[in-house]
């Protein structure tokens, strides 16, 4: 979206999720996928603001609807 804004407060028409997962289970876990999910997190804010993208704390501050750290509503 061009206005980020608009996407935050759920007036934007079309926008994309984009996840990354992990897992937990000791025989699939992967700690180097987990840090690289935590350093995402961290430093989604720090994104080129050119490529439009929400981090899911702002999302948050508008009331998407979050499950731990999976969108899963809008506004």
């Amino acid at each position: 979206p061009r206005n980020p804004d608009s996407l935050k407060s759920g007036h934007y028409p079309f926008y994309w999720v984009y996840n990354v997962s992990t897992w937990t289970a000791e025989n699939t876990a992967n700690p180097q996928a987990q840090q690289l999910v935590r350093y995402l997190m961290d430093n989604a804010g720090r994104i080129d603001p050119a490529l439009n993208l929400v981090p899911a704390s702002e999302l948050k501050k508008h009331g998407w609807k979050f499950k731990d750290d999976e969108l899963i509503g809008e506004p």
